[in-house]
């Protein structure tokens, strides 16, 4: 029997299912259960030190982390440490994430690379998302496999509900690399339009318009009772900066919602333009994707089903799961 020691990022409960799925084949999961004083300037500091403390203590054949910071540098020190081998999930660049959030110093730009890249050299092995991460990652690693994240299917498989407007939605964060921001302006377009409504799932309510509605944040399982009134998805990110958004969890649910979907060509996406609608990140393009599907239901209804056989092709949770555990048990230990 495997014996893993799970390094968890946000949101966490993605590695509390993984383990969950691990546990049913016989392997064993090792997680710590503290997360840091949520106290500015003491979670990271306080996370890593019971981490590092916590591994002392704990039987583990192998690390697996989710990101390169801050977990996969917590990974490479208790690797350091345990002598144990390293296997590292990588989603987005961290760094660049991070400076598309916020306006971090070029000192703390300069000092993160640094880390990031160490943990990048040193991991045994990378499993990525997907191969846009490729021209980042081959300089530094050719210990590479790519596996797709996924969703739980049948948390969407949600008949869809009857109703008399175009719905169109947004789920996910408010922050500017996923471009919401983008959606909300070309809204305000339509907001004479009485056939069209706009549905924010996670975003606060920050304008006030007859033909929105923001839900603010709502539980993962209970996405699908939103989605199945939804007529058009739209995912916009637009980061500015390379490998951010790559492939988003908000892609893949909306594929697996089976709705068309309005969605920007960053990183991994345009590889399904042929179930999705790809437009350049801009308000403008936005509007005119959402006339144009408004007005074509015969589109809506070929983007959909598309969207929906990819989805289960390529990101059933269960699958991708059982592959991730695979090439981790083939890291030498």
């Amino acid at each position: 029997m495997i014996s893993i020691l799970m390094i968890p990022s946000n949101p966490r409960d993605r590695s509390v299912w993984m383990a969950q799925e691990w546990a049913k084949r016989n392997v064993r999961i090792a997680m710590p259960h503290f997360f840091g004083f949520k106290v500015k300037g003491l979670t990271f500091l306080s996370y890593l030190i019971y981490c590092l403390f916590w591994s002392l203590f704990s039987q583990f054949d192998v690390i697996f982390c989710w990101e390169c910071l801050p977990s996969g540098f917590i990974g490479l020190l208790i690797k350091l440490m345990k002598r144990k081998p390293l296997v590292t999930y990588i989603v987005d660049n961290t760094v660049n994430l991070r400076r598309s959030r916020s306006n971090p110093s070029p000192i703390w730009v300069k000092l993160m690379t640094w880390f990031q890249n160490l943990v990048v050299k040193n991991a045994d092995k990378l499993i990525i998302i997907d191969d846009s991460l490729m021209p980042w990652l081959r300089s530094w690693s050719t210990r590479i496999e790519v596996i797709p994240f996924g969703v739980k299917i049948e948390l969407f498989n949600i008949p869809s509900q009857p109703h008399d407007k175009i719905n169109i939605m947004y789920i996910g964060g408010f922050e500017p690399h996923h471009g919401v921001h983008l959606l909300l302006e070309a809204s305000s377009m339509f907001s004479e339009r009485t056939d069209l409504h706009f549905y924010f799932i996670g975003p606060p309510k920050t304008i006030n318009q007859p033909n929105i509605t923001f839900t603010g944040w709502v539980p993962y399982t209970e996405l699908g009772e939103y989605v199945k009134i939804a007529d058009i998805m739209v995912v916009p990110p637009c980061p500015k900066y390379p490998y951010v958004s790559v492939i988003t969890n908000k892609l893949m649910e909306a594929m697996a919602s089976g709705k068309p979907i309005i969605a920007t060509g960053i990183g991994g996406i345009p590889k399904f333009r042929d179930c999705l609608y790809i437009i350049n990140p801009t308000t403008k393009e936005i509007a005119d994707a959402i006339i144009d599907l408004a007005s074509n239901a015969e589109l809506r209804k070929k983007l959909a089903t598309t969207a929906k056989d990819k989805a289960v092709q390529n990101f059933n949770w269960s699958k991708n799961v059982k592959k991730i555990l695979k090439s981790i048990q083939k890291v030498p230990r």
